[in-house]
């Protein structure tokens, strides 16, 4: 999953690359703390910062004239 979301951002090398390097440190901890690793689940990386990125678009929404109505406000 984290590899087809850096693909977005990076080429597929690079990305290769970055999930091997996740990996290593997830290892390095594991053995480190010497705790069984624990997935944050599929779904962490949309959910993570999904307000944020509401706020960032209501408002370019915004700026290009647009007229938007939310059952909830935004912050």
């Amino acid at each position: 999953m984290q590899h087809r979301r850096l693909v977005g951002r990076k080429r597929t090398k690079r990305a290769a690359i970055a999930l091997g390097r996740s990996i290593l440190i997830i290892a390095y901890y594991v053995l480190l703390l010497q705790e069984p690793y624990e997935s944050l689940g599929v779904d962490y990386f949309e959910g993570r910062n999904r307000e944020a990125q509401e706020r960032r678009l209501f408002r370019q929404a915004q700026a290009l004239g647009f007229t938007i109505t939310r059952d909830q406000p935004v912050a």
